[in-house]
């Protein structure tokens, strides 16, 4: 009992449990809209190409606009932008559902749906991560951020197969009108945040130059620095993994949306485990370390699973080594937001929370490289392909990355 009390030890604070609440529900329906988009595009299209480019599209526009959302925050109100981000969510769920239900929906309305995400996340995330260490302790700080990787690991294991057996029960417009009522609880929860922004009697500088200022701040500082360029190359080459999984589900060992919403949820289940793990401790030794050899452990097992999926793979097996590569995977983003957060001074942290951001709209650089690969080569060679990548960088980084070694 005492070690679940210290594991969420962070929602005995209520602020913080109404903050966790929304972002469950939120990265829910992220992780449902995420499985039902992917299988829907393949199922309409069968190209590959096609699932990447609508799968990343989001990218370019939080590419372009990313920074500004980490200047909003730290100017704004970071409870007002989660909502308004929310509505957004909302209205496009709506929208793509009742697409569905019509007859009228193709590729290109997905498409247009994915971009306009990429306009609301610069706005959510950094303003999430930004709020945590104003409404927890500081040394509950390392437990918020766990369980805020906690409730993204349980909606990644739960919202996949729940979304695979919906497509079968409901079809893809009826998962999509779900989607907009987990929207729709996220608003609520959120709602409840009180409102704990700091004044300033300082006028605000231009935009441009807050923004110059937190790529300055993070330049100087080398093991936010360090921290943010590791971010960077895992979104790039081991994160595309989760969005062609619909290839190897269909493709490798032929089996529907509930088959391939089980595979996307071992890797769910892993990152569970992973974050109960973390937040179960009280602190993690060297955790820098510990971040970069959980990176490299994921190419090996990304190796692994290529190199498997070449012989007679069985189904099951695949499942083990998703469940490893997710737990993995979960050591290092944990990791990485907490000591972002930590290391971070308030006035910028909505900044650094932005550009580190930023290394979800870089997924698409691994992705539509990816599927290409996959259409001259086959799905097991590109991801050992992106495997031996991953491998060969963070290696390098764990030899050079002194300051985030040395981490406490």
């Amino acid at each position: 009992m005492r070690i679940f009390q210290k594991t969420f030890v962070a929602l005995e604070e209520k602020p913080y449990r109404n903050l966790w609440l929304g972002s469950l529900f939120q990265t829910g329906a992220m992780q449902m809209q995420g499985m039902a988009r992917g299988f829907f595009v393949y199922q309409i299209t069968g190209s590959p190409i096609l699932l990447g480019i609508v799968s990343g599209a989001w990218a370019a526009p939080a590419l372009i606009f990313g920074l500004f959302g980490g200047v909003m925050a730290d100017r704004l109100n970071k409870k007002l932008l989660i909502q308004v981000g929310h509505t957004i969510s909302i209205s496009m769920s709506l929208f793509i559902g009742y697409a569905i239900t019509s007859g009228i929906v193709t590729w290109q309305h997905l498409l247009f749906v994915s971009l306009i995400q990429g306009f609301t996340m610069p706005l959510m995330i950094p303003a999430r991560q930004s709020l945590i260490p104003q409404l927890v302790t500081k040394e509950h700080i390392t437990n918020a951020v766990a369980l805020i990787s906690l409730a993204r690991s349980l909606t990644t294991m739960a919202g996949h197969v729940i979304a695979g057996a919906l497509i079968a029960l409901i079809n893809v417009d009826g998962v999509y009108y779900v989607i907009a009522g987990m929207y729709m609880s996220a608003f609520l929860f959120t709602a409840k945040i009180p409102i704990v922004e700091q004044k300033t009697e300082t006028p605000p500088s231009p935009v441009i130059s807050d923004l110059l200022d937190g790529l300055r701040y993070v330049l100087k500082n080398k093991i936010l620095l360090q921290s943010i360029v590791l971010s960077f190359v895992t979104m790039m080459l081991a994160m595309p993994l989760t969005f062609v999984l619909p290839i190897f589900a269909q493709d490798i060992f032929s089996v529907g949306p509930l088959g391939l919403g089980i595979m996307s949820s071992s890797i769910g289940l892993g990152s569970l485990i992973g974050a109960v793990i973390i937040a179960s401790k009280n602190r993690i030794a060297r955790p820098g370390i510990v971040m970069i050899s959980s990176t490299i452990i994921s190419g090996l097992l990304m190796l692994g699973l290529g190199a498997y999926c070449l012989l007679n793979p069985i189904y099951i097996v695949t499942i083990g080594f998703l469940i490893l590569i997710g737990i993995s995977q979960s050591y290092r983003m944990t990791l990485n937001n907490a000591i972002i957060v930590q290391h971070a001074v308030h006035s910028f942290r909505g900044r650094v929370m932005s550009i580190n951001a930023l290394s979800f709209a870089l997924i698409p650089a691994g992705v539509i490289p990816m599927t290409a690969a996959i259409n001259l080569v086959g799905a097991p060679q590109a991801l050992i392909l992106m495997a031996l990548m991953l491998i060969g960088v963070t290696s390098i980084m764990m030899i050079t990355s002194g300051k985030l070694r040395r981490v406490e």
